[in-house]
């Protein structure tokens, strides 16, 4: 099902994006000024070897459009064709399997600034819409040409050079537009179902069916740490302690980025920005959870009542709990 993001989301898709592209890549952004996270996710994806287009608006100066940093940057790529379309204003991230139209820029004043919004698809959920954006994508390549201000370092770069293809006649503008049945209509295809817009998050109740299910799963491991420490309950908890926090932890800051139980309710756990959390942040929020037991339970009860449905700590560890 198609998905409406928001500012920080949109730039979590555009990294998952980025990150899950194997074979072909296009980033489609008039202006570039690449956060830094970012152009480690982009040098990684160029090092694969795949089909991958850059392409920003064309402007009689460059630096106009691309910081003079990410010029150096992209002059260092690989396997990146790097390219520029006259009168550029559609933002598009589409790799194999899915794409994001949005009105986001990969620009550093776009994610922190701006108010920005855009629309996830998938090319198994929503064909369609995906078939639809990759063609019109491919016209944008088609219409591009090489950046003259980006010169590669590998020469191998230019070893297979890009040629694009034949552009299709415009309309005439007396002629009459005929609708393209190629693709499904809006309300096909935009479907939001009983959705609201914006980030779904997840409440009280359905975050503690999750805990329920998760609870379960450990109740073996928890039944083997009680023979193993025998009589001794600080043995216990320290034992039940690592456990918990091997769970969490793991599967918390895994790809999935939610335990069995969460997994089970359509649930994930991401930061601020709807990216995957690292390790670290993913045991800081476990820890977190502690704070929360100790206080009776009150870090719990929070998730009820705050705007962001969060815990003492998820906000400790700077986390959401949102529906997929």
């Amino acid at each position: 099902m198609v998905k409406f993001v928001n500012g920080a989301m949109s730039y979590g898709a555009i990294t998952e994006i980025i990150n899950g592209a194997h074979d072909e890549l296009y980033i489609v952004a008039p202006y570039l000024k690449i956060p830094q996270q970012t152009k480690n996710y982009i040098k990684n994806v160029d090092t694969r070897g795949i089909k991958f287009i850059v392409i920003s608006r064309a402007e009689n100066n460059t630096q106009r459009n691309v910081d003079e940093n990410d010029i150096q940057f992209l002059r260092g790529l690989i396997s990146a064709d790097v390219r520029v379309c006259e009168n550029l204003h559609a933002k598009c991230f589409i790799n194999e399997n899915e794409g994001l139209i949005t009105s986001m820029n990969l620009h550093e004043h776009s994610q922190a600034y701006n108010w920005e919004m855009g629309i996830r698809f998938t090319k198994n959920e929503d064909l369609a819409i995906y078939d639809a954006t990759f063609d019109e994508v491919q016209m944008i390549v088609k219409q591009s040409k090489e950046n003259p201000k980006i010169k590669f370092v590998n020469p191998a770069a230019r070893s297979q050079k890009f040629t694009p293809g034949p552009v299709p006649p415009k309309n005439n503008s007396n002629s009459e537009l005929k609708p393209n049945n190629n693709y499904a209509s809006t309300s096909e295809t935009l479907t939001f179902g009983n959705k609201e817009l914006g980030i779904n998050y997840a409440g009280f109740w359905l975050r503690l069916a999750a805990a329920v299910i998760d609870g379960l799963i450990l109740l073996i491991p928890f039944v083997i740490c009680v023979v193993i420490s025998g009589t001794n309950p600080l043995i216990f908890y320290f034992l039940i302690w690592i456990v918990g926090f091997a769970y969490f932890a793991y599967l918390e800051s895994s790809p999935k980025m939610a335990t069995f139980g969460k997994e089970a309710m359509g649930l994930i756990v991401t930061n601020m920005d709807g990216s995957q959390l690292t390790f670290k942040q993913a045991s800081i929020r476990y820890i977190g959870k502690l704070l929360s037991l100790v206080i009776l339970y009150g870090g719990f009860i929070m998730i009820g009542f705050t705007e962001k449905k969060q815990g003492l700590h998820d906000m400790i560890a700077k986390t959401l709990v949102v529906k997929k």
